[in-house]
């Protein structure tokens, strides 16, 4: 299963621990069987049942104690000056919240204290998981396998323990950190050998969690307490727990599958594996939500005496459900069909069926409405096709290895979209600039089917008895996620009207007043491409030691990022439009990584690997669309500029009319006019007069496929890297982290040494990176890119095994950084904080120019509260540990 992106299309992809028999990290020159990345995949394969009876249960223990840099919330210089401990008016301060009925003067009422502290670095943690194992009647076994978590919040949260979306997280505030008491995941699989040459297994992956829903920023709603920091700086930390002011989010993940592995012969083999795959969210108690057409109920904020800090649960109006789902058909075909060619070739499809819906009502009146799935149809599911096949030969001659293959890929939208006009384009126009006209009035056509073939090319030799020399090409191609192909969305300020005076809004009035579109999907996207190339070579030197060279070059093409669509329209002269995803972005990744290693033996291995590259990007591609009508799409019944409410055209808005609006056809006059207006502003275009067409960066014009009379050009913003128009030099990306070196060693103890000395296991992980490519401003040269600050981290583990019988007990410990390491963060440098980013400018200059990671001592928040930003300046976390106990049958 692919891991997604984002939207509803983001993918389950955590596997608890106690599940995992083998896990592989193919990268760089992948065979011809994987599809649909660009850059690499990971094989986790899980555990069978046995002929014996096993169970294993764990469990782990992080104790209390504060997880992020700087000092306990309540008291740290964030606040400037405004936390008032020791004043007894301000600590005894409390407020009369509505309780549960919403309404103030009823019984149950609630009088709390308006700034109330949160023991949150007094939370304990943990991780509990079990698995059992064993034979069934026959041939056939089983394996089952559970965890659940409840690891504390680095900082005030709705509730004391949830689970982290990152497992160990680079910084405290990128984790996503999720208010779920409730979770568990696990797995389960059933292997049956039929016959000696026919073996079925099924099996499944799955997870639930429960998670509060926590609003948005205080510019749009606000639900429940959340971290510190961003632009709310702390405001929120006195928000009660266990309040989930905007519902609580049901997630689900299932995945099942059965396959069927049948030997023909020692030589050949096929499987054949058919899954179904889901993720789904829907989001219970949302307050003031009668029905998805109704208006939702959103809260004012509540501030203290002081107006600083918002107080009391505020009740927020956030709906989602979502759903995604893959049937899956894979076949694949082994044969070793003499001894110098192993072929294996294979089918893979997939049908998905995927939506996504989110409403929100920020104030009275004010709703924001996200959808993806079929066009406007709330809860109608697209279902595109992915269909790829494979051929791929692994020839073995004298030493050298040949892997030779080629994929096709093929993407079906499997529907009616909007025409190659993107949605936001057409929300410019006067027919169709709102959600109800645009999903009433806009033209619909099928989207062509996208197609690639990738070749790949993978090569082995020896040069000496102890050293081979390898080698790589590949093409991949992915497609974007469903969330840039396939969504939408509008914003209103005011409630939906009741067009047809029937005391109710029907369907057809949903969103009528919703004319704000924000940045939505493009189903004309195209795959993006990745030329992979990589040569390097392995020198057994001495005994296990092994010294390794590589060097690559990733070439990515094809990336999404929004650009501009636009309508130019002629009876109001002017342009409008909104962002709209378009694959026109490149990056470049060159490098080299030398490693040493030492494979196990004498009690313990190591390895030692420095990776250094250059990443370097650009815009190869379409970053503008104007689209503009001459006098004859004017003319047609697609073009108009009024609206009336009397759809049935009796003179009378009323209840015989279906709530939705009909089109006023144009004048004879208006037709003239107009189009003369349009065919006037071509005309300029053709003669290079026009103000919005520039003849440098600017295509020339076409007429749109299956839509006559509708015209486009582009604005093309390329590199010096691409051919075409307007030459820009490629730039480093923020991905350029020039150096990355790991060292890991593993030293453990045979359990013969007896139960003293024996079955000891440590294993030791230092990571150290270079700084992110940062652009600074210099006294004197302007602006000059520079490298941020160095990251070095140390990771450790602990293990004993005592073994009696049958019977094993292991007791182990995590330390994460344990040299309770703190550095500078990059991110920090380069531009601030992004969730500061109104008040914070770039700290570079202040690293490179006067060698500082803190404030200047002149700085006034410095001098008069501290480090204001002591949360946000340092990378990754102090040191944490757990402890804990597996036992084994």
């Amino acid at each position: 299963m692919d891991a997604g992106t984002s939207r509803g299309d983001v993918q389950f992809v955590g596997v608890n621990s106690a599940a995992v028999q083998e896990i592989t990290v193919i990268t760089g020159g992948m065979e011809a069987e994987y599809g649909n990345a660009t850059s690499g995949a990971i094989n986790i394969i899980t555990r069978e049942g046995g002929k014996d009876f096993h169970g294993k249960g764990r469990l782990a223990y992080i104790p209390p104690g504060k997880k992020h840099w700087g000092g306990n919330v309540y008291d740290s210089p964030i606040h400037k000056g405004r936390m008032k401990w020791g004043d007894a008016a301000w600590e005894n301060e409390t407020y009369t919240d509505p309780g549960p009925d919403r309404q103030m003067g009823t019984a149950d009422d609630i009088t709390r204290l308006a700034h109330e502290r949160t023991d949150y670095t007094g939370i304990h943690g943990y991780e509990v998981d079990g698995s059992v194992s064993g034979p069934l009647l026959g041939n056939a076994s089983f394996f089952v396998t559970a965890q659940h978590e409840g690891q504390a919040s680095h900082f005030p949260s709705p509730t004391k323990r949830g689970i982290f979306h990152q497992a160990v997280s680079t910084s405290p505030q990128t984790a996503r950190w999720i208010e779920s008491p409730y979770n568990i995941k696990g797995t389960y699989k059933l292997g049956w050998d039929v016959q000696s040459n026919i073996k079925v297994k099924v099996g499944g992956v799955y997870a639930r969690h429960e998670a509060y829903q926590v609003g948005e920023g205080e510019s749009w709603v606000q639900g429940v307490k959340r971290t510190v920091g961003r632009e709310l700086q702390g405001i929120d930390v006195f928000l009660p727990a266990n309040e989930a002011g905007a519902g609580i989010a049901n997630v689900k993940h299932d995945l099942a599958y059965i396959s069927l592995t049948h030997t023909l012969s020692n030589k050949t083999f096929y499987e054949a594996r058919l899954s179904y795959y889901r993720d789904a969210t829907d989001t219970t108690n949302v307050p003031g939500v009668t029905s998805q057409f109704g208006g939702g109920i959103t809260e004012p904020l509540r501030k203290d005496q002081d107006g600083v800090f918002t107080i009391g649960p505020r009740r927020v109006s956030i709906w989602i459900n979502d759903h995604r789902a893959r049937l899956n058909f894979k076949l694949d075909y082994s044969s070793q069909i003499n001894k110098n060619h192993f072929i294996k070739t294979g089918i893979d499809l997939t049908r998905h069926t995927y939506w996504w819906n989110q409403i929100n009502w920020p104030q009275a009146g004010k709703s924001r409405y996200q959808l993806a799935g079929v066009p406007y149809e709330m809860g109608e599911p697209i279902n595109p096709i992915q269909s790829a096949f494979y051929l791929q030969d692994k020839m073995e001659f004298e030493g050298i290895i040949v892997n030779l293959g080629i994929r096709y890929d093929r993407h079906d939208n499997n529907g009616d979209f909007y025409s190659p006009l993107a949605n936001n384009a057409w929300s410019g126009a006067p027919m169709t600039n709102s959600w109800s006209r645009q999903r009433k009035f806009m033209p619909r056509t099928s989207v062509s089917t996208k197609s690639a073939w990738s070749p790949r090319l993978g090569v082995s030799h020896p040069i000496t008895a102890n050293a081979i020399i390898r080698f790589s090409y590949g093409i991949f191609h992915q497609m974007p996620g469903f969330w840039h192909l396939y969504s939408y969305e509008w914003r209103g300020v005011a409630p939906p009207e009741d067009f047809n005076n029937n005391g109710q809004i029907d369907d057809t009035e949903w969103l009528n007043k919703n004319n704000q579109p924000a940045t939505t999907g493009n189903p004309h996207l195209d795959y993006k491409r990745s030329t992979n190339f990589e040569v390097g070579t392995d020198w057994n030197f001495y005994q296990d030691y092994v010294l390794s060279f590589t060097t690559y070059q990733q070439s990515v093409d094809g990336q999404v990022r929004f650009g501009n669509a636009l309508w130019r329209d002629p009876s109001r002269k002017s342009q409008r439009g909104r962002n709209t995803p378009l694959g026109y972005v490149f990056t470049d990744n060159r490098g080299f990584e030398m490693s040493l290693r030492k494979d196990f033996s004498q009690n313990f291995s190591f390895q030692v690997a420095y990776n250094h590259q250059w990443q370097s990007g650009g815009n190869a591609g379409i970053n503008r669309i104007i689209y503009f009508p001459n006098s004859q799409f004017v003319a047609s019944d697609l073009y108009f500029t009024q609206h009336t409410k009397d759809t049935n055209g009796d003179g009378v808005v009323d209840a015989n009319d279906d709530g939705s609006e009909a089109k006023v056809p144009l004048t004879s006059q208006q037709i003239q006019e107009i189009g003369a207006e349009a065919d006037r502003y071509i005309q300029t275009i053709r003669e290079g007069t026009n103000p919005d067409w520039n003849p440098l960066t600017d295509s020339e014009i076409q007429e749109v496929e299956n839509l006559p009379g509708v015209f486009y050009f582009t604005r093309n913003t390329t590199s010096d890297r691409s051919a075409g128009r307007g030459g820009r030099a490629e730039t480093a990306g923020f991905g350029d982290r020039r150096g990355t070196m790991k060292i890991a060693f593993t030293y453990e103890t045979p359990m013969h040494y007896g139960p003293a000395l024996g079955g000891f296991r440590l294993n030791l992980i230092n990571t150290l990176k270079t700084g992110r490519r940062i652009s600074i401003p210099h006294p004197t040269q302007g602006n000059v890119e520079r490298f941020g600050p160095m990251e070095t981290k140390t990771h450790l583990s602990l293990e004993k095994r005592i073994r009696a019988g049958k019977t094993e007990a292991v007791l182990f410990m995590n330390v994460y950084n344990f040299f309770n390491q703190r550095d500078p963060a990059t991110e920090y440098f380069w531009r601030g904080p992004w969730f500061d980013r109104h008040n914070q400018g770039p700290q570079a200059e202040l690293w490179y120019l006067y060698g500082m990671d803190m404030p200047k001592p002149t700085d006034t928040n410095y001098i008069n509260f501290g480090d204001t930003k002591e949360y946000h300046r340092w990378a990754g976390r102090p040191r944490e540990i757990s402890v804990g106990l597996q036992l084994g049958f």
